[in-house]
């Protein structure tokens, strides 16, 4: 067993790790309360919820440890103005092992938590039951809190999650969801999520918003899914209920294609996109209605590139060992699949032109058939980046003065006469991309930044003001 009167004097590497998944998530934190428990010599936690936004920062420790609160201020006034530190953050003392007085100085300032965090507070299980009833205790008075916590693995023989599930604890009615382990060159590091399994057993709700808030429980049996249609430039999200009623919907999220950007920032785009937007939609709600929380039942997505099963594998197999919090169940297919399947009842024929373009068949055996979708490399005819490249591959032919030859069977086609229609495309060409010469473009095309959906955006613009060259 670790010596607790010294822990507090170090930054453990888990602390870091916690800190960047919380960095990772910024709209989460933005506006809310969140408080630290056992945040040491740093409150890095803390101070990383200030840096994204969090209204209000409750940093405790150890009510003895009069040492590491003076580090705690000083680390606070080097890192942040005065008038914020006095407006947003409140340190005080909180003792795991009698934790009523902390909890009656939360009262007396009307502090009403929505997330804590813990760092490394889980280092030996001798400590387990002692703060499991004392996060118990926080959830009585904030039965919608979410704690989010990391541990450094010094013993192989127990986890977070079979001790919440042991027989001697399984009575706090708490549930523990991994999110991830990150292995470091000396440690292995675990992030991980507490919710209260039952936050309607309270007393803070009232028997008539308690009936009423069960009834809604058992109208969709509680279980929520998720759905994402992703494109190339812009995706959809849904959350809908157990009858398929629509619970909260966006639309303009991020693209989607990770044959472009990497199954990674393809995931973690998709798990910040998915905790965003049950933290938009709990906001939005008002106190009586249910609030959703993390995992949902099944997240579904249909995703442009996500044609070969190997590849798709990838991306199922990152969000279950780096975003375990997202979904019980995970299923992906194409954009193009999944349009068929919400389309038709057995099968059907869908054609898509976005930023990309594809055609597929579903039949009723559950085969598909297609043409297309092969990326903008190979096909992608009648998309917006392949229209938009027509567009610009005719300038720069006109200008070098080879459009005669490289036209010469297109009988629809009069040089002279379309000399003044092209310089018009060049025209909103240059204006669109905010370029003084096409040479310029060569940047936007060749360059580090390269983004397929900016130079098909191009194709909204010559649909408005030019006709077909």
């Amino acid at each position: 067993m670790i010596e607790t009167q010294y822990m507090w004097q170090h930054t453990w590497p888990s602390s870091e790790i916690l800190c960047e998944f919380i960095a990772s998530n910024p709209k989460i934190w933005k506006g809310s309360t969140v408080m630290e428990i056992g945040s040491g010599v740093a409150a890095l936690p803390s101070m990383t919820a200030l840096r994204c936004g969090a209204s209000k920062v409750v940093i405790t420790e150890q009510s003895h440890l009069d040492k590491a609160f003076t580090s705690i201020r000083n680390n606070l006034q080097k890192n942040f103005d005065a008038s914020l530190i006095e407006n947003r953050v409140y340190l005080t003392g909180f003792d795991w092992q009698n934790p009523e007085i902390g909890i009656t100085e939360l009262l007396n300032k009307s502090i009403q938590v929505d997330y804590l965090f813990g760092s490394d507070v889980f280092y030996d299980p001798c400590v387990f039951e002692i703060l499991i009833k004392m996060l118990r205790r926080l959830f009585d008075l904030f039965p919608l809190m979410e704690f989010y916590f990391s541990y450094q693995i010094r013993d192989s023989d127990w986890t977070i999650e079979e001790l919440l599930l042991d027989e001697t604890t399984n009575n706090y009615s708490l549930i523990s969801t991994l999110i991830r382990c990150v292995d470091t060159c000396k440690h292995t590091i675990c992030i991980g999520k507490i919710i209260r399994s039952n936050y309607l057993n309270n007393k803070m709700i009232s028997n008539n918003d308690k009936e009423e808030m069960q009834n809604k429980y058992r109208e969709n049996d509680g279980k929520i899914f998720a759905g994402i249609e992703g494109g190339a430039t812009c995706s959809t999200f849904v959350l809908i209920d157990s009858h398929g009623n629509l619970l909260h919907q966006l639309s303009g999220g991020p693209g989607l294609n990770f044959l472009l950007d990497g199954v990674e920032s393809t995931a973690d785009k998709i798990a910040r996109w998915l905790r965003e937007a049950i933290v938009e939609k709990n906001r939005k709600e008002n106190s009586t209605s249910k609030p959703i929380k993390l995992p949902v039942a099944a997240l579904g997505m249909g995703l442009s590139g996500a044609e070969n099963t190997t590849t798709n594998t990838l991306l199922l197999e990152y969000l279950r060992s780096q975003h375990g919090d997202l979904a019980e169940a995970l299923f992906l297919t194409s954009d193009a699949v999944a349009a068929v399947a919400t389309c038709f009842e057995k099968s059907g024929i869908v054609l898509i032109a976005g930023t990309g373009s594809t055609c597929r068949l579903l039949k009723s055996d559950g085969s598909v058939h297609g043409v297309g979708g092969w990326g903008h490399l190979v096909g992608d005819e009648g998309g917006a980046f392949w229209i938009s490249m027509r567009a610009i591959r005719y300038i720069f032919s006109f200008d070098d003065g080879m459009l005669e030859n490289s036209f010469s069977n297109n009988s629809m086609i009069d040089v002279n006469e379309d000399a003044e229609d092209i310089q018009t495309v060049k025209e909103h060409l240059l204006k669109h991309f905010k370029i003084k010469t096409k040479e310029e473009l060569m940047n936007i095309l060749y360059g580090p930044n390269f983004q397929k959906s900016y130079i098909a955006s191009f194709t909204k613009l010559l649909a408005e003001c030019t006709r077909c060259v």
